[in-house]
């Protein structure tokens, strides 16, 4: 195997002006197609135990036992292909000296088939710090028949017309043209782009084996699938864990169209297309005869063929969707696949019919555009529950490879969605699943857009853990309610391994370190030490979420990967989903309807501090509504679809992430109650901002009984100027005889866009005089310390917005109405000869549905151009109003007269 030590590895030979380039593969065949590709540009020495005819600029060096005598030139570039080859890896040394000392560029491929944990360990060492290692998926090409699943597949479409699929289908490969392979290595080679030292050449997500199966059955409808048992079970690959994706999305099914066509010779389009019939001389009776079957076999059987095969699709698709929704996905799955299947020969067969033009040319051309439509939503259908089997693998511990699985049901989703969204844009999804779709988007839309982050979150790229916040929003705070209990949630691999429920007193209770508390809670609610329970008191509440995991590890030594908030009205709206349950510690039947009264009830009254009652009563119920998800047959998942998104719009379930990447994804998607604002600011448009939060400080349930109405007015003055006006009306109906009722002891702030300036604070239809808020603890906890008689008020700045925070009080049974009015100096360029007005209203996490009212005065010398479809304009003056369930944008755009 090894050379004799006397012989050096490379031999020295003649050095050349113009440097050539060596490549090394012993037994594989890409060696030999890649000389070929650069033998017009560079002198190639090719060592290769493949036969090679006689090239133009190609050495060819003999690879047959022992390691061949190398030329010992200058080489620009070191190609060494590896097929698994022990003593590749042993010369690899030397061949790495030499690239050194010479400054050659060294280049390590592999594909996965040899892809091993051992070998990249091996890679790992310090030696090979400069090596570029270039991992190549399976490939299949035109030109190369190689061994993979995908070549396999296009020898029995081209050959049987039918394709073996191995088992359940779900085995996942990771294929890519052959071209694309050349593309990277040559970019990376000899481009200028830099990259990772681990490139991987197939794509990020892995495709299945049914969808490769069903993608070259979409391009032939007539091409038959079956599935076989496969005793070898599936091949599972090793990816290194870092390393940088060529493609960062790759269009297989593109590239599969192109081979799969190339495939098919034109003599075999030609059969299928055209049968030309040979009619031999017959008597008159057993011409008319013949005439007659000729009519039948043309036109009546194809008619009845196409008619059978439609139905069997629409009914197989109508029996999908009802198997999905009871939950019976294995069996939802098979009728995907039979809808799929017999909509491809049904459309394929009245394309064939309606050529010779037996019904009119639009009517033929409607129904096999609506035929061709019903085929792509079963084949999503088909992505959609092969994922959601999968899931369940996963959940059931029943997966081999729970990492690989999910990253291949995510994949599988993400088509899915791409092409429901794809023919939603073309117009041609049905009314009935466009309304459904519509009323699903709040969920679907974020699931689509974060699914990259899905691994990292669910605890497969290590285990993960979370701090859960029961936010209690009858008891408002500025981060959606007072926290009377947490969670902590342990995940790995997909799966919740530990989920316990503590109460927050059971945490604060160990503190030992002194926090300084924000400046209202140490004036207004007495607090003179920061705890978990009023942690959430920022107006950003990525802000409360750092807070929160920082105080949970300084009290129980417990570090978390992120935060997850939910307050009382998402669990109400998870009962209106799932319906009541039942809890036998008890003796309750919980609802929606008398959800919070019986919570209060049993967790809050008479509660004292340690105290396990509030604990436990959510653990019971918790247990009921987690009892009540594995009954699946009780279970409408598209009423829970649908409460889930109006808890995500509403700011009753938010998420933060400790992973920068994962928390930006959050932000975008409005999944955290962010302040931060991602729209453009031009010379033309002035970009306002406004929300009212609030914090209730009277330890008491009081939000239970409030109702708040908002009220903005915005002036655009003559030099460009903005004065604004809001009005809060806060009305307490509760009195003395409700429970847990009481007076709104409430530190409200205005958030505001940036220079904002203060003019005036009206309480009741009456000026109050203001000052700057006393913030400092040592003056204002002074015995001797006489607060002032003007109103306080805390300004600060949050993420370029301004705060304009005070205190008031609103006692039982009555109402309380604050006018504040504040200006925006040089806001428009007045001059200019159009402009546009984005005012970004921000709600509240925790709160419901406060009324909101809108007026806007635009100056006379302009016009509306455009506007939200729910503004009014009356002269000069628009108005808007809405309830506010949700973050809105409103934008208007105005030109000169």
């Amino acid at each position: 195997m090894y050379m004799e030590n006397q012989r050096p590895m490379l031999v020295a030979a003649e050095h050349q002006q113009k440097l050539p380039i060596l490549i090394i593969d012993k037994k594989g065949k890409m060696g030999k197609i890649f000389a070929e590709k650069l033998q017009k540009e560079f002198l190639v020495v090719l060592v290769t135990g493949q036969e090679l005819s006689e090239q133009h600029n190609i050495i060819h060096i003999p690879y047959r036992h022992k390691i061949p005598m190398i030329p010992d030139n200058t080489y620009s570039h070191l190609f060494i292909f590896y097929n698994g080859e022990e003593e590749i890896r042993d010369m690899l040394p030397a061949v790495m000296k030499k690239a050194q000392d010479t400054q050659g560029k060294l280049f390590f491929i592999t594909s996965l088939p040899y892809s091993s944990q051992s070998l990249f360990k091996h890679l790992s060492q310090h030696l090979y710090y400069s090596l570029q290692i270039i991992l190549y998926g399976e490939i299949f090409s035109k030109e190369l028949t190689d061994t993979t699943t995908v070549s396999f597949f296009l020898h029995q479409a081209k050959k049987y017309g039918r394709i073996e699929i191995p088992n359940e289908g779900i085995g996942k490969l990771y294929p890519v043209l052959l071209e694309d392979v050349w593309t990277a290595l040559i970019a990376v080679a000899f481009g200028s782009t830099k990259k990772d030292r681990i490139l991987f050449v197939f794509p990020k997500h892995p495709i299945s084996e049914f969808s490769i199966a069903r993608m070259l059955q979409k391009d032939n409808p007539f091409l038959k699938l079956d599935f076989t048992d496969n005793k070898g079970g599936r091949w599972d690959y090793y990816i290194p864990p870092e390393g940088e994706y060529f493609f960062s999305t790759y269009p297989f099914e593109e590239k599969l169209k192109a081979v799969a066509d190339a495939y098919t010779t034109p003599q075999d389009q030609q059969k299928v297309k055209k049968t030309k019939i040979q009619l031999s001389p017959k008597k008159p009776h057993s011409q008319k005869s013949f005439a007659w079957f000729v009519i039948l076999l043309i036109f009546v059987l194809p008619i009845l063929l196409c008619g059978v095969l439609l139905g069997i699709g629409y009914l197989s698709l109508q029996r999908a969707t009802q198997q999905a929704e009871k939950q019976a996905f294995a069996q939802a799955h098979q009728d995907a696949v039979i809808a799929a299947t017999t909509l491809g020969w049904g459309h394929l067969v009245g394309e064939s019919l309606f050529s010779v033009n037996i019904i009119a040319s639009k009517p033929k051309q409607d129904l096999l555009q609506k035929v061709a439509v019903a085929q792509r939503i079963a084949l999503d259908e088909v992505d959609i529950f092969q994922a959601i089997l999968q899931f369940e693998t996963i959940q059931e511990n029943k997966s081999k490879d729970p990492k690989n699985d999910f990253l291949h049901a995510l994949a599988n989703v993400r088509n899915a969605l791409i092409s429901i969204q794809k023919i939603k844009a073309e117009g041609e999804l049905p009314q009935h699943i466009a309304t459904k779709l519509t009323a699903l988007q709040p969920v679907f839309i974020p699931f689509e857009n974060t699914l990259d982050a899905l691994p990292n979150l669910l605890g497969f790229t290590g285990k993960k853990s979370y701090l859960l916040l029961f936010q209690n929003n009858m008891e408002l705070r500025p981060g959606g309610g007072f926290i009377g209990s947490y969670g902590i949630v342990d995940v790995d691999k997909g799966k919740i391994t530990e989920f316990k429920v503590f109460d927050v007193y059971d945490a604060d209770g160990k503190l030992t370190t002194h926090l300084e508390p924000p400046y209202a809670l140490r004036r207004y609610l007495g607090a003179s030490h920061w705890f978990l329970r009023d942690s959430n008191f920022s107006v950003d509440f990525p802000q409360d979420a750092l807070q929160a995991s920082t105080l949970l590890q300084l009290e129980t030594e417990k570090k978390v990967d992120g935060v997850i908030a939910v307050d009382t009205t998402f669990l109400r709206n998870l009962l209106t989903a799932i319906g009541p349950v039942v809890i036998p510690d008890y003796r309750e039947t919980v609802t929606s309807d008398n959800f919070y009264l019986l919570a209060q009830t049993h967790a809050e009254k008479d509660f004292f501090p340690g105290s396990t009652q509030k604990r436990d009563f959510l653990r019971s119920l918790l247990t009921a509504m987690q009892e009540k998800f594995a009954a699946k047959n009780t279970l409408s998942y598209e009423t829970l679809v649908k409460k889930l998104g109006e808890s995500i719009q509403g700011k009753h379930i938010l998420l933060v992430s400790a992973n920068a990447a994962v928390q930006k994804l959050f932000t975008v998607n409005n999944l955290s109650a962010s302040l931060w604002d991602g729209r453009e600011k031009t010379d033309q448009n002035f970009l306002d901002f406004f929300g009212v939060v609030d914090a209730n400080l009277g330890v008491n349930k009081a939000n239970y009984y409030l109702k708040r109405a908002i009220d903005q007015k915005v002036v655009i003055d003559a030099v460009g100027g903005v004065q604004e006006t809001a009005t809060v009306t806060y009305a307490n109906t509760s009195t003395k005889e409700r429970p847990f009722a009481g007076d709104y002891k409430n530190y409200v702030r205005f958030v505001l866009p940036a220079n904002a300036l203060l003019k005036s604070v009206a309480i009741d239809g009456g000026i109050i005089p203001t000052v700057p808020a006393v913030t400092d603890p040592a003056i204002f906890t002074a015995k001797s310390f006489l607060p002032p008689k003007q109103l306080e008020i805390e300004a600060s700045q949050v993420l370029g917005k301004e705060t304009i925070g005070f205190f008031i009080n609103v006692p039982m049974g009555e109402t309380k109405q604050i006018i504040i009015t504040y200006a925006i100096a040089n806001a428009v360029k007045i001059q200019q000869p159009a402009f546009s007005y984005n005012l970004r209203l921000f709600k509240q996490p925790g709160t419901l549905d406060d009324s909101y009212a809108l007026s806007f005065v635009y100056p006379a010398q302009f016009r509306l151009v455009r506007g939200d479809n729910q503004l009014t304009d009356v002269g000069g003056k628009l108005v808007y109003s809405t309830r506010l369930l949700e973050d809105k944008d409103i934008q208007v755009e105005f030109s000169k007269k």
